[in-house]
């Protein structure tokens, strides 16, 4: 009755130091070698670390960076290690975020528990989002993907929060600046994701939407997103993130765009008019744009194969999720009208909005990294169908636990077996080409 009783009172403890374990196995036992975007932010972190400046002695900033534009929260997080000693230790590098990412499966159970809309699907959100293959080794890294989910989950469950006005709205922004300067990757859909926000405010203060409540909100999103954007124009070393918008914005060169058109055109038949009408500069972005958007709806991608590239852990060992978790996904999207709770529905929004950020992407994007927005309502509706399954049959919290446990020890099996020799080796071939390409120099 003790033991009950302390778990009871100390559940939000007793599943930081779950997702706290299961980030430090990652951290020994993970990825061994380090990807070029990961030595850049512990690099540039160091730097800040020893010097309180960036590369380009900018202090102050908001983005830097050595190979491309990085936001400045990650090297801040970075940094700490390096303000109490000078030793260089990829495991050191990464401890900071490990630390961080381990309160994120926390926050999405504080979410869904602030809904009241049960006890066992908080519990069941966390296991699935703390296990996933997606989550369990990127989570361990410096990627700052897994910060802004961090950020993202942390600016909810305030606005989900009933403290009070005059310390939740300032509160609020703040977090929302900095999950705004914690990945390049998401600053285009963040007027999405303030709105999304908003929403919650109004859920919690207000009976029902009307439409004056959601202008309102649309108009407040924009405004926010407005000024985090000009305050990034006006920080020291703003050429940098001046330059990444550019691309952005820039979709595609010219050249490449008209390549495309000429090339469409060339191999069609019929009216010229039709043809200039189905094959033009917007035609092939709106084209490329939908292609991207719908791998965020890839069951195959998410339940089976992984992200193509193996350097972030998955790729053909497992899915983004177990494979056994799909049916559990069909069965949430089919109870879901059973859902009775607004908040719920409003934190499921984000399925729409989590692939944009790949579709937005000008370059072969990292769908692990990219869409990790996405982690949040997968692995709600994931968490809906195992409740529904425990419900209609006798034995379900025993037999989930039993896939769980099944599925892990596999994934982990897998994972040590292959993906860490392969990528060690990988980066020890990546280098010996570079050497002897200098050596002819």
């Amino acid at each position: 009755m003790r033991i009950l009783k302390f778990i009871k009172n100390n559940t939000v403890l007793l599943l930081f130091l779950i997702s706290l374990s299961t980030r430090l196995y990652w951290l020994f036992f993970g990825m061994p070698s380090v990807t070029n975007d990961e030595a850049d932010i512990y690099t540039s972190a160091y730097i800040f670390g020893r010097t309180l400046k960036d590369y380009y002695g900018n202090w102050g900033f908001l983005t830097t960076g050595i190979l491309t534009a990085k936001p400045s929260l990650p090297i801040y997080i970075g940094a700490i290690p390096w303000f109490f000693t000078s030793i260089k230790s990829v495991i050191l590098a990464r401890l900071p975020f490990v630390l961080l990412n381990s309160i994120s499966p926390v926050l999405l159970y504080s979410i869904i528990k602030s809904f009241k809309i049960g006890k066992r699907l908080p519990f069941l959100a966390f296991f699935v989002i703390n296990f996933s293959p997606w989550f369990s080794y990127p989570s361990t890294t410096g990627y700052e993907a897994m910060v802004v989910l961090f950020f993202i989950l942390l600016f909810f469950r305030i606005t989900v929060s009933r403290i009070k006005m005059i310390i939740k709205i300032p509160l609020s922004l703040i977090i929302g600046f900095l999950a705004f300067n914690s990945y390049m990757g998401t600053k285009p859909v963040f007027p999405f994701i303030l709105f999304i926000g908003f929403l919650f405010y109004l859920n919690v203060h207000k009976n029902e939407f009307t439409k004056k409540q959601i202008f309102s909100a649309i108009v407040f999103s924009i405004v926010t997103f407005s000024i985090f954007i000009g305050i990034n124009y006006i920080a020291p070393n703003s050429t940098l993130v001046k330059r990444e918008y550019q691309i952005m914005l820039n979709y595609y060169e010219k050249p490449q765009i008209e390549g495309k058109v000429w090339f469409e055109r060339w191999t069609s038949k019929g009216p010229d008019k039709l043809i200039a009408l189905l094959s033009n500069k917007f035609t092939i972005r709106l084209k490329d744009y939908a292609s991207k958007y719908f791998i965020s709806f890839n069951p195959q991608l998410f339940f089976q194969k992984g992200d193509p590239s193996s350097l972030y852990g998955t790729a053909d060992l497992s899915g983004l999720f177990f494979i056994t978790d799909f049916v559990f996904f069909i069965l949430g999207l089919y109870f879901l009208s059973g859902i009775k709770n607004r908040g719920i529905y409003i934190l499921l929004a984000l399925f729409f909005v989590g692939g944009l950020p790949v579709a937005l992407s000008n370059s072969s994007p990292t769908f692990i990294l990219r869409g990790v927005i996405l982690l949040i309502p997968y692995s709600i509706l994931i968490a809906y169908g195992m409740e529904q399954g425990i419900k209609k049959w006798r034995y379900g919290i025993m037999f989930l636990t039993i896939l769980f446990a099944i599925n892990y020890a596999l994934f982990i099996t897998v994972y040590s077996v292959r993906i860490t020799n392969l990528n060690g080796e990988q980066w020890k071939y990546t280098i010996k080409l570079i050497s002897e390409k200098i050596d002819l120099i």
